[in-house]
């Protein structure tokens, strides 16, 4: 009989106590809810070309201009524009950045080469090639009314309807 007793606690027992927890079945404790996102920072503007080539909308050029157009244009080889008009390239004063950055990205050339390469460049096409003028709004206005006008201006200038860009400096248009 004890025996009996014994079995009968024991199934009264397991039958009274809770399941206790086993190691591979733990609760987690409740996710707490995710925190509130940071506000995002504003985006800094991109920064534009710090330099772009032009040309006058009536041109006929297609941009943008692949490498080897924008070097024959630097260079002079290119006489009259796709519409037929008599290409001339109007330059800012000496030591510009605008220019000496497109220089130095589409030719590879500081500013005093370039400078040694015009007398050559406009004996060699037997005319005027290069025309210097006081500042960027004064290339930028020469442009608008020359149909052959070609310059570089800085990029962070507004350009009239009458001014296509050609290139700007950073790879972009």
């Amino acid at each position: 009989m004890d025996r009996r007793r014994f079995l009968i606690g024991a199934f009264a027992a397991v039958a009274i106590v809770p399941a206790l927890p086993t190691a591979s079945a733990q609760e987690t404790p409740p996710a707490s809810p995710p925190e509130p996102a940071a506000p995002a920072a504003p985006a800094a503007p991109a920064a534009g070309p710090k330099a772009v080539l032009i040309a006058n909308a009536a041109s006929g050029f297609v941009a943008p201009l692949p490498e080897k157009h924008l070097k024959a244009l630097f260079r002079g080889m290119v006489q009259s524009t796709p519409a037929g008009q008599r290409t001339l390239f109007y330059l800012m004063p000496a030591h510009s950045e605008a220019q000496n950055i497109a220089l130095e990205e589409i030719m590879g050339w500081t500013e005093s080469n370039f400078e040694r390469q015009m007398p050559i460049i406009e004996s060699q096409m037997a005319r005027l090639m290069y025309k210097r003028t006081p500042g960027a709004t004064e290339v930028i206005a020469a442009v608008a009314n020359d149909p052959g006008g070609i310059g570089v201006v800085p990029g962070d200038l507004s350009l009239p309807p009458t001014v296509m860009v050609l290139w700007s400096s950073g790879g972009g248009e």
